[in-house]
């Protein structure tokens, strides 16, 4: 996630290569890393979104309007 929000891409690389090693030797168990890259940028998305954001995408749907509420009267945006 770190090499994906500072856009360092041979950091990316290597750690995209040792996952491919370490899948390698754990095919068939439950150690093998599925779905990496998708869940990685998606994580990348999520840590460059400000707190307040991600905690109004994770709170109960029906509570949505009252903490945006909140959240624009505390300037919170």
């Amino acid at each position: 996630m770190k090499a994906k929000v500072s856009k360092n891409q041979s950091m990316l690389n290597e750690i995209k290569q040792q996952v491919r090693d370490w899948n390698r030797k754990t095919r068939g168990t439950e150690f093998y890393i599925k779905n990496f890259v998708p869940n990685a940028n998606r994580a990348a998305r999520e840590a460059l979104r400000p707190t307040s954001g991600r905690y109004l995408k994770s709170s109960p749907k029906n509570m949505r309007k009252d903490i945006k509420w909140l959240m624009d009267l505390y300037d919170l945006n």
